[in-house]
């Protein structure tokens, strides 16, 4: 049974240097009053904040004066660091703009800053006051898929073997893919071993089971995009709250136990009305961050 004392594992630090080094510039340059709600999205694995450039110029586009920002935290090769120091960081960046984000934002995440950001609505507790969280391509449900950007000793490994290092406790400190790496033919020790992932869903026992699912109930409404033809989140179904099975089966969200048994509350939103899942034929995985086409037509509309 796994214990967690709080959101964040002990061995993390609960401040992080780049934190406090944003807020000068991120605060004084979202002084303007705005009509339209703030918004604040987070790169993914290896990205960097400028991911999110045409994110930001779109939207200012059509709603000028809109306060968005991209945080330009754990950039490059910072960003493989554990999922719950990152977390931390973002909940932190949030809760030192309390006051400016009370009545509401919304909250955009690509790949792994997709499902970093979904964790950062369970962590936030009261100070959730996110109105609209879009996950653009996150690996809601893990990655089982070793990519061409990981680290070479990861390559080496061929997808079925590489449970055998990622679930190491080092790994698992030292490492944001092996957060969230979800082998379907070893879920036992997926469950036993992973220190981030089956805290995240609450598939497995701890002491914040509670307040992870209120809080991510505090969200106005929660987006999840993705698609067939994306190319790096493997399987894609992961985008949508699917997985395989044991035997390559593909189990969509409905049948997940995460769902059924409305572990964090995904099933409860998805019966109040306030839980959108959208695939996307032919969106490849950093579209979402590019194509103009694919804003306007699937993140613009949840800006209003």
């Amino acid at each position: 049974m796994m214990l967690v004392k709080s959101s964040v594992p002990s061995f993390l630090p609960l401040r992080t240097p780049a934190v406090v080094a944003i807020f000068a510039i991120v605060v004084a340059c979202s002084s303007t009053a705005s009509a339209y709600l703030p918004v604040i999205c987070m790169h993914g694995y290896h990205g960097t904040a400028a991911d999110f450039d045409h994110v930001v110029e779109w939207t200012k586009e059509i709603h000028p004066g809109t306060d968005i920002v991209s945080l330009p935290l754990y950039e490059g090769k910072n960003s493989t660091h554990n999922m719950w120091e990152m977390a931390d960081a973002v909940v932190e960046y949030i809760r030192g703009r309390k006051d400016e984000l009370k009545d509401g934002f919304i909250l955009i995440g690509h790949s792994q800053g997709a499902l970093l950001t979904r964790s950062v609505l369970e962590l936030l507790g009261e100070d959730n006051t996110v109105k609209t969280y879009i996950s653009l391509a996150g690996p809601q449900m893990g990655q089982w898929g070793v990519l061409g950007d990981d680290p070479k000793w990861l390559q080496d490994f061929e997808d079925k073997n590489a449970w055998i290092v990622l679930y190491t406790k080092y790994a698992q400190k030292t490492f944001s893919g092996a957060n969230y790496w979800h082998d379907p033919r070893h879920e036992s020790i997926f469950l036993k071993d992973s220190v981030y992932l089956p805290v995240i869903n609450n598939e497995v026992d701890h002491g914040n089971a509670d307040s992870f699912k209120d809080s991510f109930l505090r969200t106005g409404n929660a987006v999840f995009l993705g698609g067939p033809q994306d190319g790096t989140i493997q399987p894609w179904q992961s985008t949508q709250w699917g997985f395989l099975s044991a035997e390559g089966d593909a189990v969509p969200m409905e049948q997940q136990n995460v769902y059924m048994d409305d572990l964090f509350g995904l099933k409860t939103m998805d019966e109040q009305g306030r839980l959108n899942v959208s695939s996307v034929p032919g969106a490849k995985h950093m579209d979402w961050v590019r194509d103009r086409q694919l804003f306007d037509e699937y993140i613009a509309p949840w800006l209003e």
